[in-house]
């Protein structure tokens, strides 16, 4: 074999590593979380195929979501709730365990308020559809682990953060069924919605989207 017939089989191995199903006529956890309603629309219409890089991302993301944490947890367990569906990572009698690979590890809760409230948002989604469809809710953890080696002093390859004093399930629900709304009104529609006044091409979160070009050059 070729060098080259190898890469192109490593690449086309990490896109179809537990291909997920077909999710465009689905509503997600992660698209009420998406701070862009507009994303979300273009994931279920016009999706564009990651990047490589971003398809190694998601290559990590996998093979980390099979490391079982707590013994004798639910690995991946499916959850659906008014046509909303998700996927907890593990769940173990009440108690809710994310795993996330990121580029920053938070070295505090604030920190982790700050820079990954939609993971906090996430869990607080999960929490809410397991105790509307029977199930109990009583901790909501999130473990980051660092990608590659952590070389910033004072900070460390993985922590794990108790976010459960964060989740009011009654605030939750209000904003389950607002963005659950304002999702499926937006996919009803033959084109997108407009980009949010308040956005930018060059901050948060339009500079990690890979929709960014089309939205900012006038192409629909």
């Amino acid at each position: 074999m070729t060098e080259a017939e190898v890469e192109r089989l490593f690449l086309l191995a990490a896109y179809s590593f537990e291909e997920e199903n077909d999710r465009r006529n689905e509503i997600h956890v992660s698209d009420l979380t998406n701070p862009c309603v507009r994303a979300v629309w273009y994931e279920k219409k016009r999706p564009l195929p990651p990047s490589p890089e971003n398809a190694l991302r998601m290559l990590e993301g996998k093979l980390l979501h099979k490391v079982q944490v707590i013994p004798g947890s639910t690995m991946e367990m499916a959850v659906e709730f008014e046509g909303v569906k998700g996927r907890v990572d593990e769940y173990k009698d009440g108690v809710i365990l994310e795993k996330k690979y990121v580029d920053f590890v938070p070295s505090t809760l604030a920190e982790v308020q700050r820079y990954y409230m939609h993971y906090i948002e996430q869990v607080g989604f999960y929490a809410f559809m397991l105790v509307s469809t029977g199930h109990e809710f009583k901790q909501a953890l999130l473990h980051f682990a660092k990608r590659g080696e952590q070389n910033e002093r004072g900070r460390y390859p993985f922590k794990t953060f108790d976010v459960t004093s964060l989740i009011d399930l009654d605030k939750v629900e209000a904003e389950f069924y607002n963005r659950k709304t304002v999702i499926a009104a937006a996919l009803k529609r033959d084109e997108p919605p407009e980009v949010p006044a308040n956005f930018s091409p060059n901050s948060y979160p339009c500079s990690y989207c890979k929709y960014v070009a089309i939205c900012y050059s006038g192409v629909r």
